[in-house]
Protein backbone atom coordinates (compact mmCIF):
# COMPACT_ATOMS: atom_id res chain seq x y z
CA UNK A 1 0.00 0.00 0.00
CA UNK A 2 1.38 3.49 -1.14
CA UNK A 3 0.47 6.07 1.79
CA UNK A 4 -1.76 8.71 0.35
CA UNK A 5 -1.73 12.16 1.10
CA UNK A 6 -4.34 14.96 1.13
CA UNK A 7 -7.04 12.18 0.81
CA UNK A 8 -11.05 12.44 0.68
CA UNK A 9 -12.35 10.54 4.12
CA UNK A 10 -15.80 11.58 3.76
CA UNK A 11 -17.19 7.89 2.47
CA UNK A 12 -15.54 6.66 5.80
CA UNK A 13 -18.28 8.12 8.33
CA UNK A 14 -21.94 7.39 7.70
CA UNK A 15 -23.05 10.86 8.42
CA UNK A 16 -20.82 11.60 4.77
CA UNK A 17 -19.87 15.09 5.96
CA UNK A 18 -16.75 16.52 3.84
CA UNK A 19 -13.15 15.43 5.43
CA UNK A 20 -9.90 15.19 4.51
CA UNK A 21 -6.76 13.52 6.34
CA UNK A 22 -2.94 14.67 5.92
CA UNK A 23 -2.00 11.05 5.90
CA UNK A 24 -4.13 8.15 4.69
CA UNK A 25 -2.73 4.47 4.99
CA UNK A 26 -5.34 1.29 3.66
CA UNK A 27 -4.37 -2.13 5.65
CA UNK A 28 -5.56 -4.74 3.11
CA UNK A 29 -3.44 -7.81 3.75
CA UNK A 30 -1.14 -8.72 6.36
CA UNK A 31 2.07 -8.64 4.46
CA UNK A 32 1.69 -5.01 4.81
CA UNK A 33 2.18 -4.79 8.30
CA UNK A 34 5.70 -4.41 8.65
CA UNK A 35 4.88 -1.17 6.22
CA UNK A 36 2.48 0.02 8.85
CA UNK A 37 4.70 0.25 11.59
CA UNK A 38 7.53 1.78 9.64
CA UNK A 39 5.01 4.65 8.49
CA UNK A 40 3.34 5.08 12.24
CA UNK A 41 7.05 5.14 13.52
CA UNK A 42 7.55 8.10 11.15
CA UNK A 43 4.14 9.59 12.17
CA UNK A 44 4.91 9.15 15.78
CA UNK A 45 8.76 10.94 15.39
CA UNK A 46 6.67 13.92 13.94
CA UNK A 47 3.94 13.98 16.67
CA UNK A 48 0.94 13.41 14.49
CA UNK A 49 -2.52 11.68 15.91
CA UNK A 50 -2.90 8.24 14.98
CA UNK A 51 -6.38 6.74 14.20
CA UNK A 52 -7.49 3.05 13.01
CA UNK A 53 -10.47 3.04 11.22
CA UNK A 54 -12.79 0.42 9.46
CA UNK A 55 -16.16 1.07 7.77
CA UNK A 56 -16.51 4.49 9.97
CA UNK A 57 -20.55 3.43 10.53
CA UNK A 58 -20.12 4.33 13.98
CA UNK A 59 -17.68 7.70 13.53
CA UNK A 60 -18.17 11.20 13.02
CA UNK A 61 -15.09 13.35 11.85
CA UNK A 62 -15.14 16.57 13.35
CA UNK A 63 -12.97 17.97 11.38
CA UNK A 64 -12.34 19.57 7.74
CA UNK A 65 -9.09 18.63 7.73
CA UNK A 66 -7.11 15.59 10.33
CA UNK A 67 -3.53 16.55 10.25
CA UNK A 68 -2.58 13.41 11.41
CA UNK A 69 -2.90 9.59 9.37
CA UNK A 70 -5.85 7.72 9.25
CA UNK A 71 -5.57 4.02 8.94
CA UNK A 72 -8.71 2.18 7.23
CA UNK A 73 -8.07 -1.44 8.14
CA UNK A 74 -9.69 -3.35 4.93
CA UNK A 75 -8.77 -6.90 5.70
CA UNK A 76 -11.57 -9.26 4.80
CA UNK A 77 -11.07 -13.00 5.04
CA UNK A 78 -13.80 -14.95 6.88
CA UNK A 79 -14.08 -18.18 7.68
CA UNK A 80 -16.05 -20.76 9.69
CA UNK A 81 -14.87 -24.11 11.57
CA UNK A 82 -17.39 -26.49 13.39
CA UNK A 83 -15.43 -28.28 16.52
CA UNK A 84 -17.52 -30.50 18.95
CA UNK A 85 -21.01 -29.26 17.71
CA UNK A 86 -19.97 -25.39 18.01
CA UNK A 87 -20.00 -23.05 15.22
CA UNK A 88 -17.19 -20.63 15.34
CA UNK A 89 -16.55 -17.54 12.87
CA UNK A 90 -13.39 -16.23 12.10
CA UNK A 91 -13.51 -12.88 10.78
CA UNK A 92 -10.85 -10.21 9.73
CA UNK A 93 -11.39 -6.49 10.91
CA UNK A 94 -12.35 -5.35 7.62
CA UNK A 95 -15.12 -8.16 7.31
CA UNK A 96 -18.42 -6.29 7.02
CA UNK A 97 -20.84 -7.80 9.46
CA UNK A 98 -24.03 -8.57 7.78
CA UNK A 99 -22.26 -11.12 5.21
CA UNK A 100 -21.54 -13.67 7.51
CA UNK A 101 -24.75 -13.01 9.77
CA UNK A 102 -26.60 -14.30 6.92
CA UNK A 103 -24.03 -16.96 6.30
CA UNK A 104 -23.92 -18.01 9.58
CA UNK A 105 -27.88 -18.77 9.63
CA UNK A 106 -28.70 -19.99 6.16
CA UNK A 107 -25.45 -22.34 5.49
CA UNK A 108 -25.43 -23.22 9.44
CA UNK A 109 -28.72 -22.74 10.98
CA UNK A 110 -26.89 -21.02 13.41
CA UNK A 111 -29.67 -18.48 14.99
CA UNK A 112 -27.15 -16.58 17.19
CA UNK A 113 -26.56 -13.73 14.90
CA UNK A 114 -30.50 -13.50 14.33
CA UNK A 115 -30.15 -10.12 15.90
CA UNK A 116 -27.72 -8.67 13.83
CA UNK A 117 -29.56 -9.17 10.57
CA UNK A 118 -28.69 -6.50 8.57
CA UNK A 119 -26.29 -4.60 11.18
CA UNK A 120 -23.57 -2.50 8.97
CA UNK A 121 -20.34 -2.13 10.11
CA UNK A 122 -17.65 -4.25 10.27
CA UNK A 123 -15.75 -7.11 12.54
CA UNK A 124 -13.38 -4.42 13.59
CA UNK A 125 -15.51 -1.71 14.48
CA UNK A 126 -18.15 -3.99 16.56
CA UNK A 127 -15.44 -5.57 18.61
CA UNK A 128 -13.84 -2.67 19.55
CA UNK A 129 -16.84 -0.43 20.52
CA UNK A 130 -18.56 -3.68 22.10
CA UNK A 131 -21.46 -2.93 19.26
CA UNK A 132 -25.07 -4.13 21.01
CA UNK A 133 -28.04 -4.40 18.97
CA UNK A 134 -31.23 -6.12 19.87
CA UNK A 135 -30.25 -7.37 22.72
CA UNK A 136 -26.74 -9.15 21.70
CA UNK A 137 -23.74 -7.46 22.83
CA UNK A 138 -20.36 -8.36 20.74
CA UNK A 139 -18.75 -9.24 24.01
CA UNK A 140 -21.26 -12.37 24.57
CA UNK A 141 -19.97 -13.95 21.45
CA UNK A 142 -16.27 -13.22 21.07
CA UNK A 143 -14.02 -15.33 22.17
CA UNK A 144 -10.26 -14.34 21.54
CA UNK A 145 -9.22 -11.04 19.39
CA UNK A 146 -5.90 -10.68 17.36
CA UNK A 147 -4.10 -7.72 17.37
CA UNK A 148 -1.23 -6.32 16.28
CA UNK A 149 0.94 -3.65 17.93
CA UNK A 150 2.19 -1.00 15.86
CA UNK A 151 4.73 0.04 17.95
CA UNK A 152 7.10 -3.81 18.02
CA UNK A 153 4.87 -5.14 14.61
CA UNK A 154 4.54 -8.33 17.15
CA UNK A 155 1.55 -9.81 16.91
CA UNK A 156 -0.77 -11.18 20.10
CA UNK A 157 -4.02 -13.14 20.88
CA UNK A 158 -6.38 -11.39 23.68
CA UNK A 159 -8.93 -13.72 25.36
CA UNK A 160 -12.50 -12.13 25.86
CA UNK A 161 -11.90 -11.25 29.31
CA UNK A 162 -8.42 -9.20 28.23
CA UNK A 163 -10.66 -6.97 26.19
CA UNK A 164 -12.02 -5.55 29.44
CA UNK A 165 -15.28 -4.79 28.03
CA UNK A 166 -17.70 -2.20 29.29
CA UNK A 167 -20.92 -1.02 28.20
CA UNK A 168 -19.90 0.26 24.69
CA UNK A 169 -16.35 0.35 24.90
CA UNK A 170 -13.03 -2.00 25.52
CA UNK A 171 -9.84 -1.82 26.23
CA UNK A 172 -8.76 -0.67 22.75
CA UNK A 173 -10.98 1.62 22.35
CA UNK A 174 -9.51 4.77 23.26
CA UNK A 175 -5.61 3.80 22.24
CA UNK A 176 -3.42 4.12 18.97
CA UNK A 177 -0.96 1.48 19.32
CA UNK A 178 -2.65 -1.57 18.89
CA UNK A 179 -5.12 -2.68 16.16
CA UNK A 180 -7.85 -5.48 15.77
CA UNK A 181 -6.66 -7.98 12.99
CA UNK A 182 -9.06 -10.64 13.38
CA UNK A 183 -11.62 -12.00 15.85
CA UNK A 184 -12.78 -15.60 16.48
CA UNK A 185 -16.53 -15.60 17.78
CA UNK A 186 -17.80 -18.11 19.59
CA UNK A 187 -21.52 -18.89 18.30
CA UNK A 188 -22.76 -21.38 20.83
CA UNK A 189 -24.07 -18.39 22.81
CA UNK A 190 -27.49 -17.85 22.38
CA UNK A 191 -30.03 -16.05 24.86
CA UNK A 192 -33.01 -18.33 24.80
CA UNK A 193 -35.38 -15.25 26.19
CA UNK A 194 -34.28 -12.86 23.12
CA UNK A 195 -37.27 -13.26 20.76
CA UNK A 196 -34.83 -11.77 17.89
CA UNK A 197 -33.07 -15.19 17.95
CA UNK A 198 -36.41 -16.57 17.32
CA UNK A 199 -37.30 -14.55 13.97
CA UNK A 200 -36.96 -15.32 10.20
CA UNK A 201 -34.49 -12.86 8.64
CA UNK A 202 -36.76 -11.40 6.72
CA UNK A 203 -39.11 -10.57 10.00
CA UNK A 204 -35.96 -9.10 11.47
CA UNK A 205 -35.47 -7.35 8.22
CA UNK A 206 -38.92 -5.61 8.92
CA UNK A 207 -38.08 -5.41 12.43
CA UNK A 208 -35.14 -3.30 11.88
CA UNK A 209 -37.34 -0.98 9.15
CA UNK A 210 -39.98 -0.36 11.81
CA UNK A 211 -37.78 0.32 14.57
CA UNK A 212 -34.35 2.12 13.25
CA UNK A 213 -35.01 5.09 10.72
CA UNK A 214 -33.73 5.20 7.42
CA UNK A 215 -31.20 7.69 5.95
CA UNK A 216 -27.39 8.52 6.59
CA UNK A 217 -27.16 8.10 10.19
CA UNK A 218 -24.57 6.72 12.52
CA UNK A 219 -27.30 4.59 14.21
CA UNK A 220 -27.76 5.46 18.43
CA UNK A 221 -26.09 8.58 19.13
CA UNK A 222 -26.43 8.76 22.34
CA UNK A 223 -25.92 5.58 25.33
CA UNK A 224 -28.89 4.64 27.18
CA UNK A 225 -28.36 6.64 30.73
CA UNK A 226 -29.73 3.82 33.59
CA UNK A 227 -33.23 3.05 33.64
CA UNK A 228 -34.40 5.01 30.33
CA UNK A 229 -33.67 5.54 27.12
CA UNK A 230 -32.15 9.04 24.88
CA UNK A 231 -34.58 8.68 22.41
CA UNK A 232 -37.06 8.63 24.81
CA UNK A 233 -35.81 11.74 26.79
CA UNK A 234 -35.01 13.31 23.54
CA UNK A 235 -38.68 12.93 22.48
CA UNK A 236 -39.80 14.24 25.92
CA UNK A 237 -37.70 17.28 25.68
CA UNK A 238 -39.60 18.01 22.32
CA UNK A 239 -36.40 17.85 19.96
CA UNK A 240 -37.64 15.02 17.70
CA UNK A 241 -37.69 16.03 14.24
CA UNK A 242 -35.20 19.03 14.91
CA UNK A 243 -32.97 19.80 12.46
CA UNK A 244 -29.66 22.14 12.32
CA UNK A 245 -28.21 22.87 9.20
CA UNK A 246 -28.59 19.75 6.97
CA UNK A 247 -28.06 17.19 10.48
CA UNK A 248 -31.87 16.45 11.47
CA UNK A 249 -32.51 14.43 14.82
CA UNK A 250 -35.01 11.62 13.49
CA UNK A 251 -38.95 12.30 13.47
CA UNK A 252 -38.84 8.21 13.52
CA UNK A 253 -36.45 7.60 16.65
CA UNK A 254 -34.93 10.39 18.67
CA UNK A 255 -31.96 8.83 19.31
CA UNK A 256 -31.09 8.52 15.32
CA UNK A 257 -29.61 12.03 13.45
CA UNK A 258 -30.34 11.54 9.79
CA UNK A 259 -27.80 13.66 7.62
CA UNK A 260 -28.98 15.05 4.26
CA UNK A 261 -26.70 16.21 1.52
CA UNK A 262 -25.09 19.93 2.44
CA UNK A 263 -24.25 18.58 6.38
CA UNK A 264 -21.45 19.27 8.01
CA UNK A 265 -19.26 18.21 11.78
CA UNK A 266 -20.52 21.36 13.13
CA UNK A 267 -24.31 20.73 12.73
CA UNK A 268 -23.94 17.55 14.17
CA UNK A 269 -21.86 18.72 17.06
CA UNK A 270 -24.76 21.88 17.55
CA UNK A 271 -27.59 19.57 17.36
CA UNK A 272 -26.18 17.16 19.83
CA UNK A 273 -25.33 20.00 22.41
CA UNK A 274 -28.68 21.43 21.90
CA UNK A 275 -30.42 17.81 22.76
CA UNK A 276 -27.46 17.64 25.64
CA UNK A 277 -28.49 20.78 27.21
CA UNK A 278 -32.23 20.02 26.73
CA UNK A 279 -32.07 16.93 28.82
CA UNK A 280 -29.97 17.89 30.96
CA UNK A 281 -32.18 21.32 32.09
CA UNK A 282 -35.21 18.82 32.18
CA UNK A 283 -34.23 15.96 33.55
CA UNK A 284 -30.51 16.66 35.28
CA UNK A 285 -29.32 13.86 32.99
CA UNK A 286 -26.23 13.95 31.15
CA UNK A 287 -26.43 12.45 27.86
CA UNK A 288 -22.77 11.04 26.56
CA UNK A 289 -21.99 10.07 22.67
CA UNK A 290 -22.33 6.32 21.54
CA UNK A 291 -21.04 7.94 18.26
CA UNK A 292 -17.20 7.61 18.42
CA UNK A 293 -16.40 11.96 17.53
CA UNK A 294 -12.47 11.61 16.02
CA UNK A 295 -10.91 15.43 16.40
Amino acid sequence: MVLERNKDISRFSAFKTPATTEYFFELSVRTEFDELVTVLAKIRELKLPIVYIASGTNCLFAFDHFPGIIVHIAMRDAYFTQENKILYLHAESGVLMWPVVSESIKTYGVPTLLPWVGLPGTVGGAVVGNAWCFWLETSAIVQSVEVLDTVTGEVAILKNNEMKYEYRSSILKWQDRHLVVATTFNLQYLQVDNPFTKMTIAEMQATRRTKQPPGLSCGSYFTNPSGTSAGKLIDQVGLKGTSVGGMQISPHHANFFVSSPGATWQDVLKLAELAKTKVRETFQIELHEEVRIIK
